[in-house]
């Protein structure tokens, strides 16, 4: 390979790698879009979700923690969200809690504004339908009485019909509370789990780079 030839392709694949992009990874979110069974409201209040059970694989990791952005153009207000974890006595404790803040920082993905947690296996499945809770405070951005609704196709776990209300924004992880049960599920807050993807066009880069890598030192 002449060395003309080995500048040329390298100019190719500088080219190339400065216009792709390291896409983030799809979100396999635990709920869908809360907006097309719920109805709105937008007051304040302290935390409320659903109930659900772990998916008895025990192999699904949650990384993401969201909430809802109604109108994708960013939250009027930050919202804290949290998985708690039932002790079998009907109180909870939290093991997963972020922060989702006002604007449009957090990244936009079907409908939900999402942050990363540290990667959290539900495995319990031992109690039922209430083994586990998803919460989320309200302020101002719309949340939805009945949206609690499983996504299609999701794995993460099996959705209760019926909701979950405490106040969780005074809590922490490790902290418990006890919780009550309501008729129907509140839409707002969601988990996912998300695996980074490169583009096909950079590990083609990064493949042509150690080729030129390769012919460079043989050509020494």
């Amino acid at each position: 390979m002449s060395r003309s030839m080995i500048f040329s392709v390298t100019l190719f694949v500088a080219a190339l790698l400065s216009t792709s992009t390291v896409n983030a990874g799809t979100i396999s979110a635990f709920l869908g879009d809360p907006s097309v069974s719920g109805s709105a409201r937008t007051d304040t209040f302290g935390g409320a979700g659903v109930f659900f059970s772990a998916n008895p694989s025990g192999t699904q990791v949650i990384n993401r923690l969201g909430y809802y952005d109604a109108g994708g153009d960013g939250l009027a207000a930050a919202h804290d969200v949290a998985i708690l974890h039932s002790n079998g006595n009907g109180t909870y404790t939290v093991l997963a809690k972020a922060t989702i803040q006002a604007g449009t920082g957090a990244e936009l993905v079907n409908g939900f504004r999402w942050v990363s947690i540290s990667p959290l296996t539900l495995t319990d499945v031992t109690q039922g339908a209430k083994s586990y809770c998803l919460e989320a405070s309200y302020n101002t951005d719309a949340w939805y009485n009945g949206g609690g609704v499983e996504a299609s196709g999701q794995t993460l776990g099996t959705l209760n019909n019926g909701g979950s209300i405490c106040g969780i924004t005074d809590l922490n992880v490790g902290d418990s509370r006890s919780m009550a049960y309501t008729g129907s599920g509140y839409g707002g807050s969601n988990m996912g789990y998300a695996v980074p993807e490169p583009t096909t066009l950079v590990l083609l880069g990064m493949g042509l780079i150690g080729l030129l890598a390769y012919a460079w030192k043989k050509r020494k």
